[in-house]
């Protein structure tokens, strides 16, 4: 899920226009400024103070991947079933002589984890009297390993 914060920066401040996790995978955290916040130089350098914390806390590393847009690449991956929130420390985000305004603390959350679709279709299996194939296919909310799904799948027949 995402936060936008209800701020109008002046044209001068730097401050946040969005936060949100990784619906897919858990794998990352963004934060999108106004403006920039570093100059070029900065892209893809890991930050040596940390600009934000977690609470649950997550590991990671913070890089600017643009002047706009600071990611967390998390260690592990965000509980889905979990909110976090991010508080971000302006002090190790804008350079100096700039301004920081709005709101620091953020409430994320990944996307819940459901079933989107589910479609199942059958046939008659030939020299099978009484018997058919199932195939279908369903899709989450979220990326799924196939055979971890298979350990945890099966099929009931209710009239036997």
């Amino acid at each position: 899920n995402q936060n936008e914060p209800d701020v109008t920066p002046s044209a001068y401040d730097v401050a946040v226009l969005e936060a949100i996790l990784d619906r897919a995978r858990g794998s990352f955290a963004l934060v999108e400024f106004n403006r920039p916040g570093v100059d070029s130089s900065a892209f893809g350098k890991k930050l040596t103070s940390e600009p934000g914390i977690f609470k649950l806390a997550i590991e990671g590393e913070w890089v600017w991947v643009s002047r706009f847009m600071l990611r967390l690449d998390a260690k592990y991956p965000f509980y889905s079933s979990k909110p976090y929130t991010l508080t971000l420390d302006p002090q190790n985000i804008v350079a100096a002589g700039e301004s920081f305004t709005g709101p620091t603390d953020f409430t994320l959350r990944m996307q819940d984890f459901a079933t989107e679709d589910l479609s199942l279709n059958t046939a008659p299996v030939r020299g099978a009297p009484g018997s058919v194939q199932i195939r279908g296919s369903v899709e989450f909310t979220r990326d799924v390993d196939a055979e971890e799904l298979l350990k945890d799948s099966w099929l009931d027949d209710p009239h036997s």
